[in-house]
């Protein structure tokens, strides 16, 4: 089931965001740090009904940040747990939050990846979206390049 996150999740949110980071290390994927995703910022997603999490068995095993921001949504902090990686978890909450945006009638869905985050790019692609241009976020500069991707939604129009 796919439901907004409560703070009476965040235990169990931090330490499935912890794990991921481990194993970005792991991967040599240079996109999150000990700092970031942090406690704050996720406390902080929750708070403001921007992280959603899809729960099988009791157990949270995907988390994503979706935000409305101009004329689209930014798909954020997406994240699965570790023995579930190729469940399709991710793309189920995906879906989901996609469905919101378009009954929204929002346009647009984007995100953003790390150059040496190889599986989030091919996720992109394979939902169909389209690499845009490279950039170097400042706060994260010694990083190197990240993509944008974004992706037109199938929105009905009232014409």
């Amino acid at each position: 089931m796919i439901t907004l996150a409560r703070m009476a999740d965040i235990k169990e949110i931090v330490d499935l965001f912890q794990t991921a980071k481990v194993e970005m290390v792991k991967a040599h994927i240079r996109q999150w740090n000990q700092s970031y995703p942090s406690y704050d910022l996720i406390k902080q997603d929750i708070a403001d009904n921007h992280c959603y999490k899809l729960v099988v068995n009791g157990r949270i095993v995907c988390v994503a940040t979706f935000i409305e921001k101009g004329d689209g949504y930014w798909l954020k902090r997406l994240a699965t747990v570790s023995d579930c990686r190729k469940c399709g978890y991710a793309s189920q909450i995906y879906h989901y939050l996609e469905e919101l945006a378009i009954a929204k009638k929002v346009v647009y869905s984007y995100s953003a990846t790390h150059h040496s985050n190889h599986k989030m790019q091919e996720f992109f692609l394979k939902h169909s979206f389209i690499r845009g241009e490279g950039y170097i976020d400042k706060a994260r500069s010694e990083y190197g390049l990240f993509y944008v991707f974004y992706k037109k939604l199938e929105v009905e129009t009232d014409e």
